[in-house]
């Protein structure tokens, strides 16, 4: 964004953080001009989208829970099992939020119902309290990288099963006019 705006210095910037539905039902009714979030699959199919990358999940586990293995941070996918690791208790986001509708199915792929110790409205908040061993939680790399070093495992999770991939939506017609 500060790229953006030294190139375009007219352009005037406000920043809301509500829930996915909220921004998108704000930009259908032409109250924001554009909505920066995750997963457009799940976006209303009238609105102009941009994907731009994504990243993988990982299922954070702390020294304090028994599936720690020492030395080691990120582990391969055959050395524990995906579904006992979804029985134990999590830290996750509120439901509502992009990550938490993701995470949930994951869970629901399992049949399983999350374990739930705490939620929180921001996922670094509850990555940092699964880091300091309040529960699992799933996370991505970009998260994790925020909160300094400590001895962690990282348990990748197939994209088949989750994935983020981020996305600009605009009103239709709206994505490249000029002010």
């Amino acid at each position: 964004m500060p790229d953006f705006l030294k190139q375009n210095p007219q352009v005037e910037i406000q920043l809301f953080e509500n829930f996915p539905r909220e921004n998108e039902k704000n930009l259908l009714s032409g109250n924001i001009d554009c909505y920066i979030g995750q997963t457009p699959e799940a976006i209303d199919s009238s609105l102009d989208i941009v994907s731009n990358g994504g990243e993988k999940y990982y299922i954070v586990i702390s020294p304090a829970s028994p599936y720690y293995q020492a030395g080691k941070f990120i582990l391969d996918p055959n050395e524990l099992d995906l579904k006992e690791l979804l029985q134990e208790p999590f830290v996750l986001s509120v439901p509502g939020s992009a990550i938490r509708h993701q995470v949930n199915g994951v869970f629901q792929r399992f049949h399983l119902e999350p374990k739930v110790v705490l939620e929180s409205k921001s996922i670094i908040t509850a990555t940092s309290l699964a880091i300091h061993g309040m529960g699992l939680t799933i996370s991505t790399a970009s998260i994790i990288k925020r909160i300094g070093e400590t001895p962690i495992n990282l348990f990748p999770i197939s994209h088949d099963l989750i994935n983020v991939v981020f996305f600009i939506a605009s009103r239709r017609g709206k994505t490249n006019q000029k002010p």
